[in-house]
């Protein structure tokens, strides 16, 4: 299965729907559970991998109409299977 991790990911997302938001909404997906945590490290060498449905669960909680800070069962935190 294809792969990427959460700093490639944070930096084609933030292109489109800029930094702030990007950094918001995968900070919700994280906590709701639906992408794993990662570590902070240089250049992203230790971020943590996602796979594709995690992707396409990030990419929608971004282009969705729904608050990034909306609270459980509400927004991106509506995405967790």
């Amino acid at each position: 299965m294809n792969t990427t991790t959460i700093a490639q990911l944070r930096l084609l997302l933030a292109d489109h729907f800029g930094w702030p938001e990007t950094n918001t909404a995968l900070r919700v997906l994280r906590l709701a559970g639906v992408i794993p945590e990662g570590q902070s490290g240089h250049g992203g060498c230790r971020s943590a991998p996602l796979d594709v449905r995690q992707v396409v669960l990030a990419l929608l909680a971004l282009a969705s109409d729904a608050p990034a800070r909306a609270g459980p069962g509400r927004g991106a935190a509506a995405c967790r299977p």
